[in-house]
């Protein structure tokens, strides 16, 4: 009687756990950013922060500024923000897609870029003011060495942009599948 149990509770586990995979593989139905000469797709997955131009409905040239929106869901060739507007992907002109780890990293290393900055500083200003002098000849390549390494090593994710496209003329294309 206890190897029937055991077997069911087996049995129970691994068919909710198929029914959770199923799931959360529906609710990630993503959009699509494809190169429609290399066939490169990027997806953009629901939850994201959108930053968006729309073309112009007039003849002039008007530069329409950036809007964001946090992808909600699709619909019918459209996309649908959280405050739920609607925009048809052909209307799009450029896409661009705020990164989270960008946010996560630069927010991480902004201290090390203070401190490596006062360090850097701290050598050229013992260097200019007092010259190499007895104690200077050790100390000023330790201040500007270790703050230089240090302020280039910090300021790398603040060198990273977001992914960006521009989708007038060129070969990249919105998709919904």
């Amino acid at each position: 009687m206890g190897s029937f149990l055991n077997n069911k509770t087996k049995f129970f586990t691994i068919l909710c756990f198929i029914i959770f995979v199923i799931n959360l593989s529906s609710a990630s139905a993503q959009v699509l950013v494809r190169n429609t000469t290399s066939g490169k797709l990027f997806e953009i997955p629901y939850g994201s922060i959108l930053f968006y131009k729309l073309h112009s409905d007039s003849i002039l040239s008007v530069e329409i500024p950036k809007e964001e929106g946090i992808l909600y869901t699709t619909g019918d060739e459209t996309l649908v923000f959280t405050d739920e507007s609607e925009i048809r992907i052909n209307d799009i002109s450029y896409l661009e897609i705020k990164s989270k780890n960008i946010k996560k990293w630069r927010s991480i290393m902004a201290p090390f870029l203070v401190a490596g900055s006062g360090l850097l500083i701290r050598g050229i200003t013992i260097l200019l003011g007092e010259g190499v002098e007895s104690d200077n000849n050790e100390v000023i390549p330790l201040y500007t060495g270790v703050g230089g390494v240090v302020v280039i090593g910090s300021s790398l994710p603040f060198l990273i942009k977001n992914k960006s496209f521009y989708l007038n003329n060129s070969s990249w294309e919105l998709v919904i599948p």
